[in-house]
């Protein structure tokens, strides 16, 4: 037998071998695709039931409200309230007379006074109480000098008008107790917010301070020197900036 021969004995039994190895892996590709997609499979089945709203936590046993049962003496689902529970309002604003509860006289035109249930101790107190309650709940949008320039506004908002306009100054102070406790025009109501009336009442009253701020004659601001009044006045109207007096300086004009 020659060495060719030989050589041609080989080769077919290497290709054999080449496609029995091909063979092989093809069919091991094929098992693996299968194997992955029974599992994922299997994997979508197992998130589809979980998210099944007839599952466990849908369907668990509870009352719908006002059924009866014999579960309890009284044959009711709905328990009565612990006692000592606090209504989300606090437990205040649900009394007082109409004036304090509306802004309003018996002939439905705005008062322009304190009712005597938010005078408090004195009207020092009211004020600074009012303060902080603007301060809180209109500064965003009224900012804190009332010129409409808050930074709710200065993102974008609609700029409410100057709280110390002629025509916002001339309103009475139940009429902002009105806006306060129901809203106006862009500006929601913040009666469900601010639950006591006292503290819409607070803020009514600091509103007239700090308008009086703004439009307030040099005279009557505290430690101004004489000098400095009479060149402010002969300069003509006040700016902004320069007529803002600080908390105290308000409380001692009010006073």
């Amino acid at each position: 037998m020659s060495s060719t021969d030989g050589l041609s004995d080989v080769i077919p039994h290497k290709s054999q071998i080449w496609d029995v190895s091909a063979t092989g892996a093809a069919s091991l590709r094929g098992q693996a695709r299968t194997g992955w997609t029974r599992s994922g499979l299997m994997l979508a089945l197992l998130l589809a039931s979980s998210g099944c709203r007839y599952g466990e936590m849908y369907d668990q046993p509870k009352f719908k409200p006002y059924k009866a049962t014999s579960f309890f003496s009284d044959n009711s689902s709905v328990r009565p309230v612990v006692e000592g529970t606090v209504a989300q309002s606090g437990g205040v604003g649900q009394e007082g007379t109409s004036v304090y509860l509306t802004g309003r006289a018996s002939d439905k035109t705005f008062v322009n006074e304190l009712p005597a249930e938010a005078q408090g101790k004195n009207l020092s107190e009211v004020l600074t109480r009012g303060q902080g309650r603007f301060g809180i709940y209109c500064a965003p949008c009224h900012g804190v000098d009332g010129a409409g320039r808050g930074p709710i506004v200065l993102r974008g908002f609609s700029p409410p008008p100057k709280l110390y306009e002629p025509k916002v100054v001339n309103q009475p102070l139940g009429y902002y107790f009105d806006v306060i406790t129901n809203g106006h025009g862009a500006m929601y109501g913040y009666g469900a917010r601010i639950h006591n009336p006292a503290d819409r009442w607070a803020i009514a009253a600091y509103l007239r301070a700090l308008q009086l701020s703004q439009n307030a004659p040099a005279e009557l601001v505290p430690g101004f020197p004489r000098e400095e009044r009479e060149q402010l006045q002969s300069a003509g109207p006040l700016s902004q900036a320069t007529t803002h007096t600080d908390a105290g300086h308000v409380r001692e004009v009010v006073k």
